[in-house]
């Protein structure tokens, strides 16, 4: 977990007073605050976002994350033949407002995208909530959401421009209340005879203060040894609800191929398709067949209202 092991590392000799950039700006969480992981930040976002904007190199950008707790980009120049195509270089740096309804203020989602020339990829994602009545202050939600790819990982059958991991808000479970979607993109493009792809999406949302993963599910996979194409593809399809909180319906299908067309695959594949629904059930999304989504299984009536 990036954002707790940079804590221990960088919360020791945090004093008062004008704060340097390269000082973290992560403080214990004041008492009385309800900060479940323990610790609040301190930082202009704005700022914060034009001085890594401003920033030119591994040290710099290093310094600026440290501000709010994330840890240092991997040193990728000695992977590469040429130590220049190894240098991280920021891509995108922005702050997104987070919706959480009934008119709360919303929490802000920061992220920090960056790329080296031979494709390795590396995203800082934090949730924060603002404090009340203390502006500049905010509750770390959860760094969950940082992403790192490494050269090579990219998808090799499936053409993709897009970033490893691209982050979305969607209305999940009420109009007025965001949710996140990720989308990855990956798989294996580099040495050796194997290559392939693997897609996925999931969706996050805040609960009881904390960053939490409501679903995860893969929507397109093959792999196989170069030259001979892929003997099974399995793709996946999610639908949501139109009513809050929405259900999520998946669809997953595997294909089995062979080079002869007319012969089935030897490889011990099997074709298959099957649906499931999940339902937002007391802060989690679970199977239908759980117990836990129905009345019953959870030995109340189903009428609840959704926590923030």
């Amino acid at each position: 977990m990036f954002l707790l092991a940079a804590f221990v590392a960088l919360v020791s000799g945090c004093g008062g007073g004008e704060r340097p950039p390269e000082e973290s700006a992560l403080r214990p969480a004041v008492r009385g605050v309800d900060c479940p992981l323990g610790f609040t930040v301190e930082v202009e976002l704005e700022a914060w976002q034009e001085r890594l904007e401003s920033s030119a190199e591994a040290e710099g950008y290093r310094l600026v994350l440290g501000e709010l707790g994330f840890e240092p980009l991997p040193d990728r120049t000695l992977e590469e033949p040429e130590p220049e195509q190894g240098a991280m270089t920021l891509v995108s740096a922005e702050v997104t407002d987070l919706r959480r309804g009934g008119g709360a203020a919303a929490d802000r989602l920061v992220t920090a995208r960056f790329r080296n020339a031979a494709g390795a990829e590396s995203l800082r994602a934090l949730v924060l909530r603002p404090l009340p009545d203390r502006e500049g202050s905010y509750c770390s939600l959860g760094d969950h959401l940082s992403h790192e790819r490494e050269s090579g990982e990219e998808p090799c059958i499936e053409e993709h421009p897009g970033p490893a991991r691209s982050l979305s808000v969607e209305n999940l479970l009420a109009p007025d209340r965001d949710s996140i979607v990720a989308r990855d993109a990956g798989g294996w493009c580099g040495s050796g005879r194997r290559r392939g792809d693997r897609f996925s999406t999931s969706f996050w949302g805040v609960e009881l203060g904390r960053l939490v993963k409501y679903f995860e599910a893969v929507t397109s996979e093959a792999w196989y040894e170069s030259p001979d194409p892929p003997s099974e593809i399995r793709r996946g399809e999610i639908e949501l609800s139109e009513s809050w909180p929405r259900t999520i319906t998946y669809t997953e299908v595997v294909e089995c191929r062979s080079p002869d067309e007319e012969a089935m695959p030897d490889d011990g594949c099997r074709p298959f398709e099957r649906t499931e629904t999940h339902r937002y059930v007391d802060g989690r999304y679970v199977e239908l067949d759980d117990p836990r989504s129905t009345a019953e299984g959870r030995g109340r009536v189903e009428t609840q209202e959704v926590p923030r």
